[in-house]
Order: C-alpha cells, then structure tokens, then sequence
C-alpha cells in the first residue's frame, strides 16, 4: 500500500499559481502574434492590389500621353528638304518627352528609313492603318522593362500621307522596376505572355512554362473579368519564394479587343517584415513576464504561507510553551476570541467591499468618460494632422501648379499646425487644472485693456465672415485683481466661441459695475447671434469633455474644454461666469465678473 507524501501549502500555491499564470500568457502571446501577422497581411493585401490598380491606371495613362505627343509631332511636322530629316527628328527628340527614347521617319510608300535617332535600331514600319497611331511590341529583350513602338502618319507638303514617324517609348522602365524595391511589376497578356517582370529571365516566357502556372491562369481570369483582388503565387520570382500579387487588366494598346493583366509583386518576407520586431518585442515581453510571474509567485505563496504557517506551529507548540504567543496581528488566544475575530473581519470586508463597489463606480464613470474624451480628441488631433500632411505632401511630390498654391497649401498646413497647438495647449491647461498644479499670479489688471488685445486678435475672423463687432467707441480704466494671461486666455476662449458658432449677424461686448454682497463687481458680457443652446443643456456646457448638440456643433470641432477651463481659471482667480441662451438659434451671452479694486475710476 502506498502512502503519497504531503504537499506544503506554499508549495501548492506556488504550483497552482504557475500552472495557470504561465499557460495563459503563453496563449496570450501566441494570439497576440497572430492577431498582428494577421494585420500586416491584410494590409499587404490591401497594399498590392490597390498598387496593381494604381500601376494600371499609370500605364494606361502614359501610353495615352506617349500616343497623343506622337500624334501632336507628327501633325506639326513640316517635311520639306530631305537633307533636313535628321535635324528635323533631332529637334522633335528634344521636344518630347524622355520616356521616348528615340524616332524614325520612313517613307509610306518605300518602306525605307529616312531618318532616325536610333543609332542602327531599325523600328519596323506597319501595314497602312486607320487609327491616329499604331502600337506595337519592340521586340523583347533580357530587360525587366517593357518597350513599345508606336507609329503615326505625316503628311507631305501637298497634304498626303506619305510618311510614318515612329517612336521607341518605354513603357515599364528598370527604372520603374526599383522605384520600390518590395514591390515588383509585371505585365502578361492575354494568351499568357510575360511582357515584363523584376526577373528579366523571364521575359518573354508563358505563364504555362510556371510551376505555379495553375494560380496564374486565376489571375489572369479573374482580372480579364474585371475582377481586381490578390492572390498568393509560389514560384514566380523565385523557387519555393511566397508572392503576394495583387492584379488589375488595362487595354492591350497592340491588340484590339485584348486586355494585359497588371501584377503587383510583394515577396511574403517583405510584406511581413515588421513581424520580426515584433516577434522581438513580444520574446522580451513574455521573459519579462515570466520573471515576474515566477518572482510574484514565489511572493504571494511567501505572503500567504507564512500566516498559515505560524497559526500551525502555534497550534502545535503552544500547549509545550506557556509562553508562545501569536504576533500582535493576529490576536488569537483561545476560540471564544476567534468568533469575535470572524465578526470583525466580516465586517471590514462589508467596509471594502462598499469602498470596492464605489470605487468600481467610479472607475467605470471615469472609464466612459476617458473613452468619449479619447475619441474626440482623437478625431481633433486627426484632422489638423491628415491636412499638414496632406498639404505637405503635395508640394513635396510637386503636384503644385505655381508658387501661389504652394504659398496656399503652406498657410493651410500653418493655420492647421496652429489649431493643433491651441487643442494641444487646452489639453496642458486642463490637465494642470486636474492636478493642482496651475498657478495663478493675483496683480490688478486693467480689465478693459485685456479686453481690447484680446479683440484685436480676432478682428480679422470677425471680419472675414462678415460679423458686426459691437463695442465701446474707449474703455475707461476698471482695475480688478486677477491674472492678465489667465484672463486673457478667459477672454479668447469665450470669444473665440462666439466667433466660430456665429455665421451671421453680430458680436456685442459691453463692461458695466455691479454690486453684490457689498462688494463691487465688474461685470464683462458677450453676446453673440449664434447657433445658441437649448435650456436643459446649459446646465452641463461648463462640464468637461462636454460638447451639447454634436449634430450640429461636430462640423466646428473642439473636445469640450474651452468653457470648462474658462470656468476653473474664473474660480481660480475669486470670479464666476455664467451662460445664457434663449434657445437654439437664439444666439448666447455670456457673463465674467470679477471683483472691482477701489483704484478704478468708473462710476455706476
């Protein structure tokens, strides 16, 4: 009969903790890794196909602009002395574009070569034809790229056709080939035949000559039927290298009726290449983990052990040692106290589990609070964001047509940059508010002539949308003890509210004295025509975060933390503010008071 032998309790703890730590982090990293091999490959995915297409477009596009110089060349060509020919194509071979690498004039009639700047390339002359041009293969070489031939008839000086002006174009250069090293371009046509690929090996082969010929015949379908996806292709660069390929078609401009088939090549290893860091990252982190986990374990089993564990000897030595005692923290003695015991730990576990349950309330109050705030200020710091990028982006690709849209794009990404460092200022200011951390510098302050620079900061906006700014023709003197910048930014916050929620009609500030509880108070009011705000949500616009009526106000951006900064700064420096509305569309005043100083010069 066999007896097992017992297991310590620190030693069942520290067991149990590991087997069911471990393996869920394990699990945790594998899905986690999966989950971002799986976004990186639906990103490729997205990346190649929406490269096939904008590679067919580009294509299509160019031997559009090749045809219609061509056409325009040879309209404009004037053939008089047949000594002149070769002058005649050299200045032509300037004018054109440098993608055309070179020209041939050859007589319709003779099928011979005049001229040319081909060097002992011969172009070969078609058939007569009834189109403006006439496109056709230059045969193909052990290149990547892809050259075309194409042809257009001259007329004489009598106004006949006697002439054909050929131009070698190419149409997918080597260069085009390496303009982004992951990703690759090929071109097939509709029988099968490559035209152009990264390899030049394979020029010129069928795509019935592939190991992965059966994956291709897809491709080419699926394209040929409009059909625009991906695939995954093994063998089409090289042996056993995993492809993905996203594809579209253009029409063949060498057969009628016919369409290529445009591939966009991305090898498996470049599309997943971030994965290696973070394959690094997530090794590091599940060993970071596990010494954690490991360290955590063996001091919790410690922490919880040891109680136990004096307890046990206590109960086994204590009838030995009249003397042993328990430590101070446990205060057992005999069992008429463990009851006594019991009733206290109940009831500091009721005591926090009530403190549990309202900090849980509060966390999820705080928790939805902070995913509304993120979303807003995500979509705020987004937009001016996407706009200097944009912008930018532009005139660095030099898509600007002259120096004054550039000039253009330049303010816009200003005026952008600017709105993100006022959102990104908002967030500093209220973020000190939150902590205690902002200080405010009590001096008197000539209320009036804060009001002044503060309108005249937004005089231009005003007059830009054709706003009546209503104002005293001087400000007399009003000293009040606040901080200037403090309330100047009070000030900025409130106009620059009105400024943007009005379309029409005007802006009236007015400054008059009030008396309250003894004090004097100067009074500062803003009053606007604007959108205005039903009553049931005036309660809540000095909340933080808080944006009444989204459908109507999301169009003039903003997170919410103008007005409840405004109100924490009026408190800061011994102020109020108050807003008031009629309605929607009733427009909004707004009230400052501040406390007077007895320097002040205005009566009431």
């Amino acid at each position: 009969m066999f007896s097992s032998r017992p297991i310590s309790f620190r030693r069942i703890l520290l067991s149990r903790f590991l087997l069911l730590s471990v393996p869920v982090l394990l699990l945790g990293v594998y899905v986690t890794y999966r989950k971002a091999r799986s976004s990186f490959l639906e990103m490729a995915r997205q990346n190649v196909q929406e490269t096939a297409q904008r590679q067919s477009d580009r294509l299509h596009d160019k031997l559009s602009s090749f045809q219609a110089n061509l056409v325009m060349a040879s309209s404009s060509t004037v053939l008089q002395e047949p000594g002149k020919y070769q002058a005649l194509l050299m200045q032509l071979q300037d004018k054109l574009p440098k993608n055309i690498q070179c020209l041939q004039l050859s007589s319709i009639s003779s099928q011979q070569r005049l001229a040319s700047t081909c060097n002992s390339r011969f172009l070969s002359v078609p058939k007569p034809f009834s189109t403006p041009t006439h496109t056709q293969i230059l045969e193909l070489a052990d290149s990547p790229g892809l050259s075309l031939v194409i042809t257009a008839p001259v007329n004489d000086t009598d106004g006949r056709q006697a002439y054909y002006l050929s131009a070698q174009v190419d149409l997918v250069t080597e260069a085009d080939q390496e303009i982004k090293k992951d990703i690759g371009t090929a071109v097939i046509d509709q029988e099968g035949n490559i035209l152009a690929h990264p390899l030049p090996g394979l020029v010129g082969a069928n795509i019935q000559q592939q190991a992965d010929r059966d994956r291709l015949k897809i491709v080419v379908r699926n394209a040929l039927t409009g059909e625009n996806k991906f695939a995954h292709l093994f063998a089409f660069q090289e042996p056993g290298r995993e492809l993905l390929a996203g594809y579209s078609a253009m029409p063949s401009p060498v057969s009628p009726n016919q369409q290529w088939v445009i591939l966009a090549l991305l090898p498996m290893d470049r599309a997943l290449a971030g994965l290696v860091e973070i394959q690094q990252i997530l090794l590091g982190f599940t060993l970071a983990l596990l010494s954690a986990i490991i360290v955590a374990a063996i001091y919790i089993a410690r922490e919880l052990a040891q109680p136990l564990e004096k307890i046990r000897d206590y109960a086994l030595h204590h009838h030995q040692k009249d003397d042993l005692k328990l430590e101070d923290n446990f205060h057992i003695q005999e069992y008429n106290q463990l009851a006594q015991v019991l009733a206290g730990m109940v009831n500091r576990l009721t005591t926090w589990g009530a403190e549990l349950e309202s900090a849980w309330h509060e966390a999820t109050t705080a928790n939805q609070l902070k995913s509304e705030f993120l979303a807003t200020t995500s979509h705020e710091l987004r937009t001016p964001l996407n706009q200097i990028i944009g912008c930018l982006r532009i005139i660095q690709d030099g898509l600007c047509d002259d120096e004054e849209e550039k000039q253009e794009l330049l303010a816009k990404a200003d005026q952008a940059a600017l709105n993100l460092l006022s959102l990104i200022n908002d967030l500093l200011d209220f973020a000190k508010i939150e902590s205690g951390k902002l200080d405010v510098e009590i001096a008197p302050v000539d209320v009036g002539l804060v009001l002044e620079e503060v309108i005249s900061q937004y005089r231009s906006a005003i007059d830009q949308k054709g706003l009546r700014l209503i104002v005293p023709l001087s400000w007399e003197p009003v000293i009040v003890r606040s901080d200037r910048h403090k309330l100047q930014q009070v000030f900025a916050n409130i106009l620059d509210n009105a400024v943007k929620f009005t379309d029409k009609g005007s802006i009236t500030i007015s400054l008059h004295l009030s008396k309250l509880n003894s004090e004097n108070n100067v009074v500062i009011t803003i009053q606007d025509t604007g959108i205005g705000i039903s009553p049931h949500d005036q309660n809540k616009i000095f909340h933080p975060f808080v944006m009444v009526d989204g459908s109507s106000t999301r169009s003039f951006g903003g997170t919410g933390l103008g007005l409840a900064i405004a109100r924490n700064l009026m408190e800061m420096m011994g102020g109020k503010i108050a807003l008031s509305s009629r309605g929607k569309g009733e427009g909004t005043t707004v009230e400052l008071m501040l406390t007077q100083m007895e320097t002040s010069r205005l009566v009431y």
